[in-house]
């Protein structure tokens, strides 16, 4: 079980459209030193959903949110307000929580989501690359040695490396690369970095 202080839980739609965004919010955590959580990471169908998701967010310190809306659902603003609360309402072991909030476009969001005024989003416009920098620049001041990560062009390159990398490595494994799942994601990119990491010496 990874520590509280470098969990990252990602709230974000799980549909194929969007699925090279959340790779690519993965890839960037892994690579700055975290580990990614979230409901995917879980099989156990006999969990109550929303108990598995505030399970989630009690054990991360850091939240990665999207509020993308995905044909009308609201289950990312509501993640979003479960993580907010734990971090007001959870106590001295909660109140350290950090975040930052991601939507499609430029001020998309305030029509849904007036209450967050005061909160800098970031606008993805649907680009991985733009997922790989700003995630970085937010993760890498929090990492443990934070000289160590290089700046986005690296990242971004070496995802590229990765992506290339990754259906001969699912072939190897018989795995189908269309069903791999986000524990199969997170083992493919930690091994990946093993050999090819990111981190400066």
């Amino acid at each position: 079980m990874p520590s509280f202080s470098e969990s990252v839980f990602i709230n974000c739609p799980f549909t194929s459209n969007f699925k090279p965004l959340f790779d690519a919010m993965v890839f960037t955590t892994i690579g700055c030193g975290f580990t990614p959580r979230c409901t995917k990471e879980i099989n156990d169908v006999d969990d109550i959903r929303i108990t598995k998701i505030m399970t989630l967010i009690r054990e991360c310190k850091y939240g990665i949110h999207d509020v993308s809306l995905s044909n009308g659902r609201l289950n990312m603003p509501l993640e979003l307000g479960l993580f907010m609360g734990c971090k007001e309402y959870g106590g001295r072991s909660q109140a350290g929580k950090r975040c930052i909030v991601f939507e499609e476009k430029d001020y998309k969001s305030k029509a849904y989501l007036s209450d967050l005024g005061g909160q800098d989003m970031m606008a993805h416009n649907k680009k991985p690359n733009t997922i790989i920098k700003k995630v970085r620049e937010w993760l890498a001041p929090k990492a443990v040695d934070p000289n160590k990560i290089p700046h986005s062009p690296f990242f971004i390159q070496n995802y590229t490396d990765f992506q290339n990398f990754l259906p001969g490595y699912c072939a190897a494994k018989h795995w189908d690369i269309d069903e791999i799942s986000f524990n199969e994601y997170v083992l493919s990119v930690s091994n990946w970095l093993l050999t090819n990491p990111i981190q400066t010496p």
